[in-house]
């Protein structure tokens, strides 16, 4: 089965200490959800939902995740430290990663050049096909719009593109299937405006595992065979006319 993208949500706010996001449409169990966090300068996260683990966090940047239950909430809720601007990003993926341990390796380097590139430093995977995924994040007053990576396989999917003027915050979401293995190299987002206040993680996630791995081979070979299997037949129905 393959590694895609379900749905994504946003909100923001140009000043507040909480702040809610909905859950992304279709969510269901055992999908990964990441959630992209910025929260300006005077602020700091204090209080997460309940099940999302911080995976990293760096000055007005946090990046957290939770394999979806049985049961989820219609939003989630975050708590800041002061009542300054406040964006949040939820993002659902499906398929294509091992449930019970979903993160293979990230990175989170700060990139402050006052440049049009949020540079995502590499991360590794320990063998071809595994998901590798890209948040971009910056701050500043002017609309802005991102560019995917064009490294790697030069496939990356764009899964989120968004700006908003209450939280004055610009992020870019991104995911591949990456046909190689071991360091991905640096993965550069290119803004359209210029700044030192952004940041950028990547994350690798691990391929499924046991019984879910051979039921993916399994589904997959299935297909194979049956799309071998009717184009055998189409074939010997135009031989027959």
């Amino acid at each position: 089965m393959a590694f895609a993208k379900i749905d994504a949500t946003v909100a923001n706010s140009s000043g507040a200490k909480t702040l809610s996001c909905d859950k992304p449409a279709g969510t269901a169990q055992n999908d990964i959800m990441f959630a992209l966090v910025f929260c300006y300068t005077g602020g700091s996260i204090t209080s997460s939902p309940t099940g999302w683990t911080l995976l990293a966090s760096s000055g007005m940047h946090y990046l957290y995740y939770k394999v979806a239950g049985a049961s989820e909430p219609a939003s989630y809720t975050w708590e800041q430290s002061a009542s300054v601007r406040f964006a949040i990003s939820i993002i659902t993926y499906r398929d294509g990663f091992d449930t019970a341990n979903p993160i293979e390796s990230y990175s989170n380097t700060p990139y402050t050049t006052n440049d049009t590139s949020i540079v995502a430093e590499a991360v590794t995977t320990s063998g071809a096909n595994h998901a590798i995924l890209v948040f971009a994040q910056q701050y500043g007053s002017t609309e802005r719009t991102h560019t995917a990576p064009a490294t790697q396989d030069d496939q990356w999917a764009e899964d989120l593109d968004t700006y908003n003027t209450d939280s004055d915050c610009g992020r870019a979401i991104y995911s591949d299937v990456w046909s190689g293995s071991g360091s991905t190299g640096t993965m550069t987002v290119t803004s359209s405006v210029a700044t030192t206040s952004k940041h950028a993680f990547a994350v690798a996630l691990n391929p499924p595992s046991g019984i879910a791995k051979v039921l993916g081979k399994a589904v997959a070979s299935i297909a194979g065979m049956a799309g071998k299997s009717w184009a055998s037949i189409a074939k010997i129905a135009g031989k027959t006319k």
